[in-house]
């Protein structure tokens, strides 16, 4: 982690005299708004608003201003990102590699059968992989929504947040599905019953003996064996205290010798606001904070630790062996 005055000494002669000049860009992409075809469009659709007594005019100078603005808005979106959060995330670890406009590939998603069956399009953005000791890692922001059917096909956001896939540390071969468990706690011992007749990426419920973790999820697994395996009591107390600290409704999935953690943000990543002003320290420091939050999840989880033989698994005890095809 970076000293206080290391995150000075980089603010000053690295970021200050980029964000300077990008704010000045902002301004002007703002003082558009100011000029006289947008206020004229704008008077012009408020006489015809109230003349007609139908409030839809007021839309165009609306879009009219969208529209003006959306090309300068794009170019200094991207050069912020590049220029900036690109910055940030090399000063808190050189080796990672950042792409700004690319998400998660969407069959890695498909593959941590967290979402099975509840999402048709997905988006993504500031893409971001490296490795922590002997962990590979990645993550991306991840949006996934589902298009009702009918005639009005109204889309809703089934997840909007940080989706994070990491090299887990024991070997295993079937899935382990950890969900959010709202029904007991919405139904009680009547939505633990219905928990253990539903089924989930072809796996069923099952019971643990940890009443503080089984208090925050519901784990589903194709192997009750293995899941016990993988989720012993310490990596349950570091789930749990993870949960605590993040306080969101998290979605974990052991699947392919790989962890895929989903964590709901309420704002993105690297949040960038045209509406004020781009030199912004604390903006900056929130960043940082937001990406060591992420970089943590292997620490949290005590991912680097590596005691167990990456060839050794639960239904197996016969000495290593290497499974081939596995991806990360």
């Amino acid at each position: 982690m970076r000293s206080e005055e290391e995150f000075r000494a980089f603010f000053r002669t690295e970021l200050l005299p980029e964000l300077r000049s990008l704010e000045r860009r902002r301004k002007e992409v703002w003082r558009r708004l100011k000029r006289g075809d947008v206020l004229i469009l704008a008077l012009v659709c408020l006489v015809a608003a109230v003349y007609f007594r139908d409030p839809r005019p007021l839309l165009a100078p609306v879009v009219y201003a969208l529209l003006r603005m959306a090309g300068p808005l794009a170019s200094l979106r991207r050069d912020f990102k590049r220029e900036i959060v690109g910055r940030v995330i090399r000063f808190c670890d050189p080796s990672l590699e950042y792409r700004p406009s690319m998400g998660m590939p969407p069959d890695v998603v498909r593959a941590s059968a967290l979402f099975e069956n509840e999402y048709s399009d997905q988006t993504g953005e500031d893409y971001v992989e490296g490795r922590l000791g002997a962990t590979k890692f990645r993550f991306s922001e991840l949006t996934l929504s589902h298009k009702d059917g009918g005639r009005s096909r109204q889309s809703r956001t089934v997840f909007r947040g940080l989706f994070f896939v990491a090299d887990f540390n024991k070997s295993f071969h079937g899935r382990t599905i950890l969900l959010p468990d709202r029904a007991e706690r919405i139904l009680g011992t009547f939505g633990r019953a219905l928990q253990q007749l539903s089924g989930v990426a072809g796996g069923h419920a099952i019971e643990l003996e940890d009443s503080e973790f089984e208090r925050y999820f519901v784990v589903y697994a194709t192997d009750e064996v293995e899941a016990r395996y993988i989720l012993s009591p310490s990596l349950m107390q570091r789930i749990v205290r993870f949960r605590e600290t993040s306080g969101a409704q998290l979605r974990i999935a052991f699947v392919n010798e790989c962890v895929y953690v989903a964590v709901p943000l309420k704002q993105d990543l690297f949040a960038l606001r045209v509406g004020t002003s781009f030199v912004n320290e604390e903006a900056v420091r929130g960043w940082i904070d937001q990406l060591q939050f992420v970089m943590g999840i292997v620490e949290d989880l005590d991912l680097d630790t590596r005691i167990w033989s990456k060839g050794s698994s639960a239904s197996s005890a016969t000495g290593p062996s290497e499974r081939s095809g596995r991806r990360m």
